[in-house]
């Protein structure tokens, strides 16, 4: 400009004089966005103006910290203030695209990448004046290594079939769940505890893939390989059949199983057409007695429950059940000699007998397993009779014996009179 200069501050005071060059301050009493405009005096025309924001703004600065959210210190928390108002952007240095639009002054979070490592130089830039700018350094924690687990044969098991594991680098505050692999239910192991143990089964075979995960962070995982020695050949199963010791009739067969799966129940059937008993699981014994009518030799097939692939069969023979009988004598308490009473042998235990009295009464049944009868004959039944017993369940099995009422009756006593 060619002259003096008219200085407007843009605040309402009255405009005042300047110089041509140089510095000039004003006192501002608001604050807010101001126009100052600065004209030559010898010709208005001339003018220039400037745009500023009261208040101007302290020193940009930032800081940064470990945010504490993150156990593993690799996010940075980074505070910064003194920015002239507007928006601010954070570059965070690792080579990710810097946030825009931030506020003047804030605070803000940033999570570093595995493969970030060393210091870290963040920058925050004011976006209405690229010059306006604070810079704050942050180091990430090293990584933490992921989890591991490592699996070899127990040394204090000679057959090389149970393996020890090592964990390392799971989260020491929870449990972790160990799965074999061999079926078996998962173990938990409990938080601090960094090795275990397990025992392969018997038939378990070939490599097994041992899963290890963490409770409390289910992303915490890792894998071992373990190979059980192979282990003796599993027996095959076997019955063994003989006749109970305690049934003299030798119709009640005793089986003894061995080399069945002891997790699970073992079904019999023993040949003769009844219902097939479960043996429940480690139970290795078990007896049955053959019904009368069950004759021959009975071949007996034990099958487990839960591997239908391991079976075993015997024979048994029940002896041949006795000849049904039934015998009759005179009921000691009838003086007349015409009370039957019948002794029945024989027959089958699960059934009735049906007594035939000879005598055109109503025949009589006589409960299953009931070897008495009694029979009282009217006072002119004298003859003979037949008494005929036939089982109710086999019309087969039956027995007959005779009585003669009033035969045995006691004498008749004569008294004497007295002369």
């Amino acid at each position: 400009m060619a002259g003096p200069t008219t200085i407007d501050w843009g605040d309402g005071s009255a405009p005042e004089d300047g110089p041509e060059k140089g510095d000039v301050s004003h006192k501002y009493t608001s604050d807010g966005p101001k126009t100052i405009v600065v004209t030559d005096t010898a010709d208005p025309s001339k003018k220039t103006e400037i745009e500023v924001t009261i208040p101007l703004g302290g020193t940009p600065k930032a800081t940064a910290v470990a945010d504490p959210a993150d156990a593993a210190g690799r996010t940075a928390k980074v505070t910064w203030s003194g920015f002239p108002a507007g928006t601010v952007s954070v570059g965070w240095g690792d080579g990710t695209p810097p946030q825009t639009g931030q506020p003047a002054a804030g605070t803000l979070s940033h999570a570093y990448a595995a493969e970030v490592a060393d210091e870290q130089t963040i920058t925050v830039t004011s976006e209405a004046n690229d010059t306006k700018k604070a810079t704050a350094v942050f180091t990430p924690a090293d990584p933490v290594p992921d989890p591991s687990v490592t699996a070899g044969a127990d040394p204090g098991d000679a057959t090389g079939r149970t393996a020890a594991i090592t964990l390392a680098n799971f989260r020491a505050d929870g449990a972790v769940s160990v799965n074999w692999g061999d079926g078996s239910a998962v173990e938990t192991v409990p938080a601090g505890t960094t090795a275990a143990k397990h025992l392969y089964a018997a038939g378990v075979e070939g490599e097994q893939t041992i899963i290890v995960t963490s409770a409390t962070d289910a992303s915490q995982t890792a894998t071992a390989k373990f190979t059980p020695a192979p282990g003796a050949p599993a027996p095959e199963p076997s019955l063994t059949a003989t006749a109970d010791e305690g049934d003299a009739a030798g119709r009640t067969v005793a089986i003894t199983l061995a080399g069945f799966p002891a997790d699970g129940a073992v079904n019999v059937a023993w040949g003769d057409g009844s219902a097939a008993e479960e043996v429940p699981a480690g139970t290795a014994t078990a007896a049955h007695a053959y019904v009368a009518g069950v004759e021959g030799e009975q071949t007996i097939t034990a099958t487990s429950a839960t591997d239908e692939t391991k079976k075993a069969t015997a024979k048994f023979t029940p002896k041949p059940a006795a000849e049904p009988s039934v015998t009759a004598e005179p009921d000691a308490s009838d003086t007349t000699g015409h009370t039957a009473t019948i002794a029945l042998a024989g027959f089958p235990a699960d059934s009735a007998v049906s007594v035939n009295w000879g005598d055109g009464t109503a025949a009589e049944e006589i409960a299953a397993g009931t070897t008495t009868g009694k029979h009282a004959y009217a006072a002119e039944v004298t003859t003979e009779q037949t008494i005929t017993a036939a089982s109710a369940g086999d019309a087969a099995k039956t027995a007959s014996a005779k009585f003669t009422p009033g035969a045995a009756a006691a004498p008749a006593t004569v008294a004497r009179k007295k002369k």
